[in-house]
């Protein structure tokens, strides 16, 4: 085998345990969130939701440079290819043992791929019902200081008006 093919792939390989690493970080960064989110620590969260930004560009970055060591490698094995071969393509043009090694980096970072994004929804899922109960909160609140506390059916203001007053009795 060619010593710039080796050199490459050996960078590839490099690559996607590195990329198997940061999705495992981002994971462990999103259930941290859903602890936090539980805990109702939102000063945490926040700083979790930058965390994971900054992770997610990260990842981002190593998947460009994944893709164009994917690309360089193709030219390398198939110098007349029109495209870059897609990873799975590409590994079954190899011999063994790096075909079986990319296949196995391929699949781990599927999994832990898939993984995340099950995180991610039910992270979103939840954020969606915090944000309806802090709306419906802040209606009842809006609602009990201004008097009426919503519309009827045909667009009156309720006649149930309660009120709230405050007094300080700071001096």
């Amino acid at each position: 085998m060619d010593k710039q093919l080796e050199k490459q792939l050996g960078t590839l390989e490099r690559s996607l345990q590195d990329m198997l690493q940061a999705h495992t970080y981002l994971s462990d960064l999103m259930e941290q969130k859903r602890a936090a989110m539980r805990e109702a620590k939102h000063e945490q969260v926040g700083n979790l939701c930058k965390l994971e930004n900054d992770q997610l560009r990260k990842i981002s970055d190593m998947e460009k440079n994944r893709l164009q060591l994917v690309a360089d490698i193709t030219l390398l094995v198939e110098p007349s290819a029109k495209q870059p071969y897609k990873l799975l393509e590409l590994a079954d043009r190899l011999p063994e043992p790096w075909r079986g090694r990319l296949l196995v980096f391929r699949h781990q970072l599927a999994q832990k791929m898939k993984e995340t994004q099950a995180k991610t929804q039910s992270t979103q899922q939840a954020t969606m019902q915090l944000v309806k109960h802090m709306t419906g909160m802040m209606q009842k609140v809006t609602s009990a200081c201004t008097g009426s506390s919503a519309y009827s059916a045909r667009g009156q203001a309720s006649t149930n008006n309660a009120r709230i007053s405050t007094f300080s009795m700071t001096a």
